[in-house]
Protein backbone atom coordinates (compact mmCIF):
# COMPACT_ATOMS: atom_id res chain seq x y z
CA UNK A 1 0.00 0.00 0.00
CA UNK A 2 2.88 2.36 0.73
CA UNK A 3 3.97 2.18 -2.90
CA UNK A 4 0.76 3.82 -4.11
CA UNK A 5 1.02 6.79 -1.77
CA UNK A 6 2.01 9.93 -3.66
CA UNK A 7 5.54 10.97 -2.60
CA UNK A 8 6.55 14.51 -1.71
CA UNK A 9 7.78 16.18 -4.87
CA UNK A 10 11.21 17.74 -4.19
CA UNK A 11 11.06 20.32 -6.97
CA UNK A 12 8.03 22.09 -5.50
CA UNK A 13 9.76 22.89 -2.21
CA UNK A 14 10.29 26.68 -2.01
CA UNK A 15 13.21 26.24 0.37
CA UNK A 16 14.93 23.84 -2.00
CA UNK A 17 14.38 26.17 -4.94
CA UNK A 18 15.36 29.29 -3.03
CA UNK A 19 12.55 31.15 -4.83
CA UNK A 20 11.41 34.03 -2.61
CA UNK A 21 8.23 34.53 -4.63
CA UNK A 22 7.39 30.88 -4.19
CA UNK A 23 8.03 31.11 -0.44
CA UNK A 24 5.75 34.13 -0.16
CA UNK A 25 3.04 32.29 -2.11
CA UNK A 26 3.29 29.33 0.28
CA UNK A 27 3.04 31.66 3.28
CA UNK A 28 -0.03 33.37 1.80
CA UNK A 29 -1.75 30.01 1.27
CA UNK A 30 -0.88 28.89 4.80
CA UNK A 31 -2.17 32.20 6.18
CA UNK A 32 -5.38 31.80 4.17
CA UNK A 33 -5.86 28.28 5.56
CA UNK A 34 -5.16 29.43 9.12
CA UNK A 35 -7.46 32.45 8.87
CA UNK A 36 -10.26 30.37 7.37
CA UNK A 37 -9.83 27.83 10.16
CA UNK A 38 -10.02 30.66 12.72
CA UNK A 39 -13.41 31.82 11.42
CA UNK A 40 -14.73 28.25 11.29
CA UNK A 41 -13.46 27.71 14.85
CA UNK A 42 -15.15 30.90 16.02
CA UNK A 43 -18.43 29.71 14.48
CA UNK A 44 -18.05 26.32 16.16
CA UNK A 45 -17.17 27.76 19.56
CA UNK A 46 -20.20 30.07 19.50
CA UNK A 47 -22.57 27.35 18.34
CA UNK A 48 -21.43 24.58 20.66
CA UNK A 49 -20.42 26.78 23.62
CA UNK A 50 -16.84 25.55 23.74
CA UNK A 51 -13.65 27.32 24.78
CA UNK A 52 -12.85 29.72 21.89
CA UNK A 53 -9.06 29.54 22.34
CA UNK A 54 -8.88 25.74 22.54
CA UNK A 55 -11.28 25.40 19.61
CA UNK A 56 -9.20 27.83 17.52
CA UNK A 57 -5.99 25.96 18.31
CA UNK A 58 -7.66 22.68 17.33
CA UNK A 59 -8.96 23.97 13.99
CA UNK A 60 -5.95 26.08 13.01
CA UNK A 61 -3.40 23.38 13.87
CA UNK A 62 -5.15 20.77 11.76
CA UNK A 63 -5.74 23.15 8.85
CA UNK A 64 -2.18 24.51 8.70
CA UNK A 65 -0.61 21.05 9.07
CA UNK A 66 -2.75 19.54 6.30
CA UNK A 67 -2.21 22.57 4.08
CA UNK A 68 1.55 22.26 4.47
CA UNK A 69 1.32 18.58 3.52
CA UNK A 70 -0.82 19.36 0.50
CA UNK A 71 1.58 22.06 -0.66
CA UNK A 72 4.38 19.50 -0.48
CA UNK A 73 2.36 16.83 -2.27
CA UNK A 74 0.50 18.88 -4.85
CA UNK A 75 2.15 22.30 -5.00
CA UNK A 76 0.20 25.50 -5.69
CA UNK A 77 -2.60 23.76 -7.57
CA UNK A 78 -6.38 23.46 -7.56
CA UNK A 79 -5.93 20.14 -5.76
CA UNK A 80 -4.40 21.94 -2.80
CA UNK A 81 -7.14 24.56 -2.61
CA UNK A 82 -9.81 21.87 -2.88
CA UNK A 83 -8.02 20.00 -0.12
CA UNK A 84 -8.04 23.07 2.13
CA UNK A 85 -11.81 23.33 1.77
CA UNK A 86 -12.14 19.61 2.38
CA UNK A 87 -9.97 19.71 5.51
CA UNK A 88 -12.05 22.55 6.98
CA UNK A 89 -15.31 20.72 6.27
CA UNK A 90 -13.90 17.49 7.70
CA UNK A 91 -12.73 19.23 10.86
CA UNK A 92 -16.07 20.96 11.39
CA UNK A 93 -18.01 17.77 10.63
CA UNK A 94 -15.90 15.79 13.10
CA UNK A 95 -16.21 18.47 15.77
CA UNK A 96 -19.98 18.59 15.33
CA UNK A 97 -20.32 14.81 15.42
CA UNK A 98 -18.27 14.61 18.61
CA UNK A 99 -20.29 17.35 20.30
CA UNK A 100 -23.87 16.49 19.29
CA UNK A 101 -23.62 13.28 17.20
CA UNK A 102 -25.00 15.08 14.16
CA UNK A 103 -23.68 16.65 10.96
CA UNK A 104 -25.47 19.44 9.12
CA UNK A 105 -26.53 18.71 5.55
CA UNK A 106 -24.86 21.87 4.26
CA UNK A 107 -21.48 20.29 5.06
CA UNK A 108 -22.27 17.37 2.75
CA UNK A 109 -23.29 19.86 0.07
CA UNK A 110 -19.97 21.70 0.48
CA UNK A 111 -18.10 18.45 -0.13
CA UNK A 112 -20.15 17.86 -3.29
CA UNK A 113 -19.48 21.40 -4.52
CA UNK A 114 -15.74 21.08 -3.77
CA UNK A 115 -15.74 17.93 -5.90
CA UNK A 116 -16.18 20.06 -9.04
CA UNK A 117 -13.00 22.05 -8.43
CA UNK A 118 -10.32 21.20 -10.96
CA UNK A 119 -12.23 18.42 -12.75
CA UNK A 120 -13.90 18.14 -16.14
CA UNK A 121 -17.58 17.36 -16.66
CA UNK A 122 -16.53 14.09 -18.28
CA UNK A 123 -15.75 12.79 -14.79
CA UNK A 124 -19.27 13.45 -13.52
CA UNK A 125 -20.68 10.01 -14.40
CA UNK A 126 -17.86 8.24 -12.56
CA UNK A 127 -18.24 10.55 -9.56
CA UNK A 128 -21.97 9.88 -9.33
CA UNK A 129 -21.39 6.14 -9.64
CA UNK A 130 -18.81 6.30 -6.83
CA UNK A 131 -21.24 8.13 -4.56
CA UNK A 132 -24.07 5.69 -5.27
CA UNK A 133 -21.82 2.66 -4.78
CA UNK A 134 -20.49 3.85 -1.42
CA UNK A 135 -24.00 4.92 -0.40
CA UNK A 136 -25.20 1.36 -1.03
CA UNK A 137 -22.29 -0.08 0.96
CA UNK A 138 -23.06 2.19 3.91
CA UNK A 139 -26.75 1.33 3.80
CA UNK A 140 -25.86 -2.36 3.91
CA UNK A 141 -23.40 -1.76 6.73
CA UNK A 142 -26.02 0.19 8.67
CA UNK A 143 -28.46 -2.71 8.34
CA UNK A 144 -25.84 -5.20 9.56
CA UNK A 145 -24.78 -2.88 12.39
CA UNK A 146 -28.42 -2.48 13.43
CA UNK A 147 -28.53 1.27 13.56
CA UNK A 148 -24.98 1.96 14.78
CA UNK A 149 -24.34 3.94 11.58
CA UNK A 150 -26.52 7.02 11.19
CA UNK A 151 -27.84 8.93 8.22
CA UNK A 152 -25.17 11.62 8.59
CA UNK A 153 -22.42 8.98 8.32
CA UNK A 154 -24.00 7.60 5.15
CA UNK A 155 -24.41 11.01 3.50
CA UNK A 156 -20.92 12.07 4.53
CA UNK A 157 -19.38 8.92 3.00
CA UNK A 158 -21.35 9.24 -0.23
CA UNK A 159 -20.34 12.90 -0.64
CA UNK A 160 -16.68 12.05 -0.05
CA UNK A 161 -16.85 9.21 -2.59
CA UNK A 162 -18.33 11.65 -5.10
CA UNK A 163 -15.31 13.91 -4.65
CA UNK A 164 -12.63 11.21 -4.46
CA UNK A 165 -13.84 8.66 -7.02
CA UNK A 166 -14.41 4.94 -6.66
CA UNK A 167 -10.89 3.74 -5.77
CA UNK A 168 -9.96 6.49 -3.34
CA UNK A 169 -13.50 6.57 -1.98
CA UNK A 170 -13.47 2.87 -1.14
CA UNK A 171 -9.98 3.08 0.32
CA UNK A 172 -10.98 6.00 2.56
CA UNK A 173 -14.19 4.29 3.61
CA UNK A 174 -12.50 1.00 4.50
CA UNK A 175 -9.72 2.78 6.37
CA UNK A 176 -12.16 4.91 8.34
CA UNK A 177 -14.44 2.00 9.23
CA UNK A 178 -11.50 -0.19 10.21
CA UNK A 179 -10.07 2.48 12.52
CA UNK A 180 -13.49 3.05 14.07
CA UNK A 181 -14.02 -0.65 14.77
CA UNK A 182 -10.52 -1.39 16.08
CA UNK A 183 -10.17 1.71 18.27
CA UNK A 184 -13.63 1.43 19.79
CA UNK A 185 -13.27 -2.27 20.50
CA UNK A 186 -10.62 -1.23 23.02
CA UNK A 187 -12.31 1.97 24.18
CA UNK A 188 -15.71 0.37 24.74
CA UNK A 189 -14.61 -3.11 25.82
CA UNK A 190 -16.63 -2.78 29.02
CA UNK A 191 -19.76 -1.67 27.19
CA UNK A 192 -19.84 -2.87 23.60
CA UNK A 193 -23.32 -1.37 23.07
CA UNK A 194 -22.12 2.17 23.69
CA UNK A 195 -22.24 4.27 20.54
CA UNK A 196 -19.50 6.55 19.25
CA UNK A 197 -19.11 9.34 16.66
CA UNK A 198 -18.20 7.79 13.31
CA UNK A 199 -17.43 10.87 11.20
CA UNK A 200 -14.03 11.66 12.79
CA UNK A 201 -12.76 8.22 11.73
CA UNK A 202 -14.28 8.53 8.27
CA UNK A 203 -12.74 11.99 7.91
CA UNK A 204 -9.27 10.64 8.68
CA UNK A 205 -9.81 7.79 6.21
CA UNK A 206 -11.02 10.01 3.38
CA UNK A 207 -8.39 12.69 4.03
CA UNK A 208 -5.70 10.02 3.85
CA UNK A 209 -7.19 8.79 0.57
CA UNK A 210 -6.98 12.35 -0.79
CA UNK A 211 -3.19 12.10 -0.77
CA UNK A 212 -3.08 8.89 -2.79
Amino acid sequence: MISIIRPITPNISPIRNGDMGFIIAWLIVLAFAGLSAFFVANYSANRFKTNPKKTAVYFISISVLLTMMMLCFFGLTATTFKGIILSLVFTLSSFEDIRIRECDDFLHVLILVAGFIGIGMSSLVTMVFSAVFVFAIMIGTAVIAKGEIGGADIKFSAACAFLLGIEKGLFGLMLGLTMAIVINLFRNKRNRKEGFPMIPYLAVGFMTAYFI
